[in-house]
Formats: structure tokens, sequence, C-alpha cells
């Protein structure tokens, strides 16, 4: 029966049943966070600056309108996790599980297990690393392997930054079946920022190279200006 057909006492009664369960979601939330180990804050990368001269002749000046729209453009509040997996599902889904909770409930319990499955790894990383630590203050390892685990580590370690791409390019990065939308700040390893930050680049020397504005394509001009012979003779 869906909650359109239930009579007052009854959609009273789901509506307590309701507040209940999202209080014990709440508090079930809080505790696993509260049980999880304080992780330090990433650090946030700097933006990929546009390798373009600072003086182009091609460059068109931006009007003092279009300044005063792009300072005071609002942008779209963010969605929480809960709001992204409801807008992920099929209408179907969301008619069906349409009782007051359900889906809230479902989404509470997979995050449940997502935080014990995380600690769980984190618990598995500490016990490795230990025994990292422990055989290298043994030396019971050679050099090569110490310099690989500090290489290792530091490419593991979490990092933030912001995807910032050109305007002719896509809504986001897309990899490996995911988007990192433009615009958006993301935490992720530092091997993953170093090839986001890679694909960056190129995108903005394509558009920049379209444009006329890019290095290698002043190059290009200036090579082409010394092929020309003096007195005009070839």
């Amino acid at each position: 029966m869906s909650f359109a057909h239930l009579t007052p006492e009854q959609r009273a009664e789901a509506q307590r049943k309701s507040a209940e369960t999202r209080l014990r979601n709440k508090a079930a939330r809080l505790a696993a966070q509260a049980a999880e180990p304080v992780q330090p804050t990433p650090p946030v990368m700097p933006l990929i600056p546009m390798d373009e001269p600072a003086v182009s002749e091609y460059e068109e000046p931006v009007s003092e309108h279009e300044n005063l729209l792009s300072e005071h453009e609002i942008p779209p509040p963010p969605q929480t996790p809960f709001e992204i997996f409801v807008s992920s599902l099929d209408a179907e889904t969301r008619a069906i599980l349409n009782a007051p909770g359900e889906l809230e409930a479902i989404f509470a319990a997979q995050e449940k297990k997502a935080a014990e499955a995380k600690r769980e790894k984190l618990r598995r990383a500490a016990v490795e690393r230990a025994n990292h630590h422990a055989q290298v203050n043994a030396g019971l390892l050679p050099a090569e392997a110490i310099e690989h685990a500090r290489l290792q580590q530091w490419l593991n370690e979490k990092v933030t930054y912001r995807v910032e791409l050109p305007e002719m390019s896509d809504v986001g990065l897309r990899i490996d079946g995911q988007i990192y939308f433009h615009g958006q700040s993301y935490t992720v390893t530092r091997a993953q920022y170093l090839t986001h930050r890679d694909i960056i680049y190129r995108n903005q020397q394509t558009e920049l190279d379209f444009e006329g504005r890019s290095r290698s394509h002043h190059l290009r001009r200036r090579a082409g200006a010394l092929d020309v012979s003096i007195g005009g003779t070839a």
C-alpha cells in the first residue's frame, strides 16, 4: 500500500517510525565515524596554470559586464551522498520502494557496511606498514626495497585538487567509468592526481593550440619567420 492510501493514523505512525529510523541511522553513522581513526587532512594541490604567453595578440578583451557575471555567479548547492544515491535509481525502483524511511534504511545499512570495510582495509594497511618498519629496523630489507616502499607510500598519499578544464572540454574528466566534474574538488591518491594533472594539462594545450595561443604555436610561427631568406630570394 502506498503512502497516499494510508489513513491519518497510519500516516502518523509511519512518520513516527521513519523519524525513529533516521535517528537510529544517524546515531549509527556518528558511532562509526567516532570509531574510525582520525585521518590527516590531505594537502591541497595548486591549480594547473595555463601555459601561454603573458601577452597574446590573439587574446580578446573581456568586458566589464562579463566580469561582473563571473564574479557573482552562484554555483548550485552540492548534493548529499543520499541524494546522489536516490537520483541514480530508476523511476520504477523509487516508486516501489516509496515507504517512509525505506531508502534511507537501505542507504544507511550500506554506509555502515562500507565504513566497516574501510576500517578493516586501514587495519590491514597499518599491519603491513608496521611489518615493513619492523623489517627495516631489523636490517632485513635491502636499500632498493626501502626506497621503493618510500616512493609507493608517497604515491599512495591522499591529496585534494580541483578540476579546472578549458571551455571546450567535456563536463569533467572521464576516468575508469567515473566523472570528475569541472569545478569540483576531489580527494584522490597522489598517483591518481598526477595522472589527472597530465590529462588536464593536455586538454589545456589542445585548446590553446586551437586558439593559436599555445607556446608551441608561437614557436612554430617564429620558426616559419626564420625560414624567410634575406632579400626575398629562395
